[in-house]
């Protein structure tokens, strides 16, 4: 899958995978992040950071900035980012960065009172324009942390084929930092993939454990599982209505 698979979705409006309000395990989650983030506050030595990989235009940024005063975005659309400081923030009222980073383009913005209908979240947030895979330029010129405090997978994981998903594992788990500093939470679904073909795709837990936990050593929690309806033409005519979805939180041991 390339990447101009999902630039071509943002320009199309083909963006179902997109959510108007925030993440619901952001918010079911909420007080473990908040007792994380007192944690690495008490150290003083960390500003506490966070990542959100292939973010889109979503508002969880602006949540996670409700805690972390560093986020960082990757999101190779364009469109994407565009829409997500359109939509969010008055441009007159905000300071904003825009700039190239190696092969990544950067924008940057705190938001305020002023700038924002969010105004308790303070965090400075940045958002890079470029893909996911090649991460690793803006950490060797020191432009984001060699590792994150938090890290959350809305949507990443489930977009990627099979293929891709044993780098992105790689890529991820490099990116969490080490206990008791490190929390990552991640989100995924399963469903019958031989009758539909993904996006999104059907991730299992023994996918998941096999890689983040028998692999690279990490400790994976299952913290929910519920059943989701799934909206899109392609799952209807296969007959599929719902699928299940998970919560990991994910640490390093």
């Amino acid at each position: 899958m390339e990447t101009s698979f999902w630039e071509q979705k943002w320009k199309d409006g083909e963006i179902g995978f997109h959510r108007e309000d925030f993440h619901p395990y952001l918010i079911e989650f909420e007080s473990t992040i908040k007792e994380f983030v007192r944690k690495i506050n008490s150290r003083k030595d960390s500003i506490p950071s966070a990542l959100i990989p292939l973010c889109g235009k979503s508002k969880d940024l602006i949540w996670t900035s409700k805690y972390f005063k560093k986020i960082d975005g990757i999101e190779i659309s364009t469109l994407a980012i565009e829409q997500f400081f359109q939509e969010n923030f008055k441009k007159d009222k905000m300071k904003f960065y825009k700039g190239k980073k190696g092969n990544f383009k950067k924008y940057s913005v705190t938001p305020s009172k002023e700038s924002s209908d969010f105004s308790k979240f303070q965090g400075e947030i940045n958002l890079y324009e470029g893909d996911y895979f090649k991460i690793n330029e803006l950490v060797v010129e020191k432009e984001i942390p060699e590792s994150y405090h938090f890290i959350f997978d809305r949507a990443s994981l489930v977009a990627l084929p099979r293929e891709m998903r044993k780098n992105y594992f790689d890529i991820t788990q490099k990116l969490l930092a080490k206990s008791p500093l490190g929390l990552y939470l991640l989100s995924s679904f399963e469903y019958d993939q031989t009758r539909v073909d993904g996006p999104p795709f059907s991730v299992e837990e023994k996918e998941i454990r096999s890689h983040y936990s028998e692999k690279f050593g990490l400790k994976v929690e299952l913290k929910k599982e519920e059943k989701t309806e799934i909206k899109g033409p392609k799952f209807t005519e296969a007959g599929i209505v719902d699928f299940i979805q998970k919560a990991y939180l994910i640490t390093a041991q």
